[in-house]
């Protein structure tokens, strides 16, 4: 019962941050680096991994809905969990997810121009 509890918890964290990201993206205002110093910097690494899953998926121009969305970075986060095991390096894993999470940021700055 308290797995499921702080899974749903877990969940709607999740769901929070890609909704406050995905409005952080779309305003124009925030550089890359303002918005990964509020959502990734002072985490662990898992958590980092996480939250540079949910910045390259809120980055995206594809319009889907929430449980899409939800699913696209649960699906992002187990690929770059599997990487960081096959790279046997954590932190090889942040440092590709932060720049594939940059470069989607950029290009969508690019195309909303």
């Amino acid at each position: 019962m308290i797995k499921k509890i702080q899974e749903y918890l877990q969940d709607r964290k999740i769901k929070r941050t890609m909704q406050k990201v995905t409005l952080d993206i779309s305003s124009s205002i925030l550089p890359f680096e303002a918005i990964e110093e509020k959502y990734v910097k002072g985490r662990q690494a898992q958590q980092k991994l996480l939250s540079y899953s949910i910045l390259l998926i809120s980055g995206t121009l594809k319009s889907m809905r929430l449980a899409e969305r939800f699913n696209a970075v649960l699906r992002e986060y187990l690929h770059s969990l599997e990487l960081a095991i096959e790279l046997k390096s954590v932190k090889i894993a942040i440092l590709l997810q932060r720049e594939c999470a940059k470069e989607q940021f950029e290009c969508r700055k690019l195309l909303d121009i």
